[in-house]
């Protein structure tokens, strides 16, 4: 009876054995498959195959991407560049409102393709999402009241001074000047309305973003200047794509440089940044 059960115990786990490696193979197969099949379904592969793409874009930072009065469609030099990019893909564009706070969390989540959102490329930033080549850079500038004796980044020490909240800025003021008092906000045009309400004395930010809002302000009938040397190197701006992404980043990329090559490229950037910069400026573009 003892050996019928040792033997019998050796046979079922034998079988036992036999479907295991059996059920493993199939398994792996399975999880091989599954995982080709994922890998296969990029999200540029998944643009293709739908015929459009999802971009969070920016609809409260002129010139990059903004509202204009009485419209409900986003206009600006970020805009521009990615109703081309969708023509040269020959996709339908779907644009999603982003700010500042929310853009990096919309693109790893999935709610977005990609980003063009006036995008400076960090280190920081670098360790969570990927970046196609730089396609603007703008240096730092402050925005005042007109008469304001504020003129550089050393008289901003114990001012308020807003900054965008998940900006770049926040992190460019601390370290330039630590005894500002610095108020993160939302949006763009809050900065503005703060200023206007003497709730802050200055705004800091990138100089195109700043131009915008003073354009704003003017419209608005408040009185602004934009001040400060350009002592500050010039903040790179990208598109964002998500961490592995690198078919959809080498294929923004090429478009990228096809538009600087036939000219396009230039014609929108001195649409939104003529009366800023003297040139155009220069994308890195790879030989052939």
């Amino acid at each position: 009876m003892n050996i019928r059960k040792t033997r019998f115990s050796r046979a079922t786990v034998a079988l036992l054995a036999s479907l295991s490696l059996a059920v493993a193979a199939c398994t792996s197969k399975e999880d091989g498959q599954a995982a080709q099949g994922h890998q296969a379904e990029t999200t540029l592969a998944h643009i293709k195959q739908n015929k459009a793409m999802t971009v969070g874009v920016k609809a409260d930072t002129p010139p990059y991407g903004f509202l204009p009065q009485g419209s409900t469609e986003p206009e600006g030099f970020d805009i521009d560049i990615v109703h081309e990019l969708a023509r040269r893909m020959d996709v339908k564009l779907n644009m999603v409102e982003v700010t500042s706070a929310n853009r990096i969390a919309n693109l790893t989540t999935g709610k977005v393709d990609f980003l063009v959102s006036s995008l400076v490329h960090t280190r920081k930033r670098d360790e969570v999402i990927d970046y196609s080549i730089t396609y603007f850079a703008d240096s730092q500038k402050i925005l005042v009241p007109e008469g304001s004796a504020i003129r550089e980044i050393e008289d901003l020490a114990g001012k308020r001074v807003a900054v965008g909240q998940g900006s770049i800025q926040e992190q460019i003021i601390k370290a330039v000047q630590p005894q500002a008092k610095v108020l993160s906000m939302a949006k763009w045009s809050d900065t503005l309305q703060s200023i206007q309400a003497n709730q802050v004395d200055a705004i800091f930010s990138a100089a195109g973003v700043l131009d915008g809002l003073r354009k704003s302000a003017t419209s608005a009938g408040m009185k602004v200047a934009m001040v400060g040397r350009d002592g500050l190197a010039p903040i790179p701006y990208a598109i964002g794509v998500r961490q592995g992404d690198a078919d959809l980043r080498d294929a923004l990329n090429r478009l990228l440089m096809d538009m600087v090559d036939d000219g396009t490229y230039e014609k929108i950037f001195k649409k939104w940044w003529g009366e800023v910069y003297d040139q155009p400026y220069q994308v890195e573009v790879w030989p052939e």
